[in-house]
């Protein structure tokens, strides 16, 4: 990863409204919004109708705590996402659509091999997040979008800006995350503790729990793979631990 500096656009002022989001001196931006806001977002932006890429993103409802994106690409975006939003209870139904993020390009030198060469990188990168699945009914090709050299490496640089300013836009299925196999989690225990290996580790152990805890690199709370949990509270416990349970 590479220091960037990012613009975001509030349409309406509102944080979780409609944003555009653009990378400082790139032709580059992601337009994200909610999925009843798709009429506002065809007449406010009408270059949303030229080629690009789009990620339809909501809750896995068959599996809790898990998030679902559809990644497709388009020769004109806008008319494809109304297609998928009046296609309720079609054979390809996106009914788990809540958000949506388009990539598109501010010139006009997008095309549609371009956009299905993005496509197919994003689809092969969101694997590496376990928070995350993919409801693609068809998977890329290896040849997907072929392009000659000088416009492949054009496209690297979208798609590794992609990443970026999904992220930003506070999604972060393309980021991978560490310590999923147990393979790597062996690794790390049988490494030999040094003088700052405990800096970042927690332990909460009792009667029936021990749990294992570290911060990941950007902050985030990783619980250890073979911590335990107790299912029973006991009646001392604050009443709001019971209740982030059922959320």
């Amino acid at each position: 990863m590479k220091p960037r500096s990012i613009n975001i656009f509030l349409l309406d002022g509102d944080p979780n409204g409609i944003r555009v989001a653009q990378i400082m001196m790139s032709t580059i931006q992601a337009i994200a919004f909610r999925r009843n806001k798709l009429g506002e977002v065809r007449k406010t932006f009408p270059e949303i109708e030229r080629p690009g890429v789009y990620i339809l993103i909501g809750e896995d409802e068959s599996e809790q705590d898990r998030q679902l994106a559809y990644i497709g690409e388009s020769e004109g975006v806008g008319a494809r996402l109304s297609y998928h939003n009046s296609n309720e209870l079609g054979r390809d139904a996106k009914g788990f659509w809540v958000d949506t993020v388009v990539l598109i390009s501010k010139d006009e030198n997008l095309t549609k091999s371009h956009a299905r060469y993005v496509e197919a990188c994003l689809i092969r990168n969101i694997g590496s997040n376990p928070r995350w699945s993919l409801p693609n009914a068809k998977r890329p090709s290896e040849d997907a979008g072929k392009l000659p050299l000088p416009d492949r490496a054009a496209m690297d640089e979208f798609v590794d800006q992609t990443k970026t300013l999904v992220g930003a836009l506070g999604w972060d299925l393309f980021r991978e995350m560490l310590g999923r196999a147990t393979e790597a989690v062996q690794a790390v225990r049988d490494i030999p503790a040094g003088p700052s290996a405990d800096k970042s580790r927690f332990f909460f152990r009792g009667e029936g729990f021990a749990a294992e805890m570290e911060l990941g690199p950007s902050g985030e709370f990783m619980v250890k793979s073979g911590s335990k949990a107790r299912l029973r509270t006991t009646t001392t416990i604050p009443w709001s631990p019971p209740g982030w349970r059922q959320c």
